[in-house]
């Protein structure tokens, strides 16, 4: 299997059929005040999910019993902050947090989190 280097995984997640989001290492207008997020609740979420390989009806049932609602509630994840963009007309958000691993003290890099960042459009 071939390991797609971080830069170039990026820039394929980012195009989109109106153009290219920015990346988020380069946006600067980050913000911990969510006022301006739409709500999403877990129905969203739900209805995004069902039919993709990872998750079956049957896990979303059970979203508690899932590590990333666990990693939360236990508070690895930390440094919640959003930033809204337009592209074209279109308002989207990025969020970016860290997440500090579970079964380890470090990342496999030497660093003490993992940096996400994820997308609402």
């Amino acid at each position: 299997m071939v390991v797609e280097p971080y830069e170039q995984l990026l820039e394929e997640k980012l195009q989109t059929s109106d153009g290219k989001l920015p990346s988020p290492d380069k946006l600067t207008s980050w913000t911990y005040n969510f006022s301006n997020v739409p709500e999403y609740i877990s129905c969203d979420l739900y209805s995004y999910l069902v039919g993709k390989e990872e998750y079956s009806e049957e896990s979303l049932k059970s979203f508690k019993s899932l590590l990333g609602y666990k990693l939360f509630h236990d508070g690895h994840v930390d440094d919640l902050q959003c930033c809204q963009c337009v592209l074209e007309n279109i308002t989207f958000f990025f969020f970016r947090f860290k997440v500090k691993p579970a079964e380890r003290t470090m990342t496999e890099d030497g660093k003490t989190t993992y940096n996400i960042f994820l997308l609402l459009f």
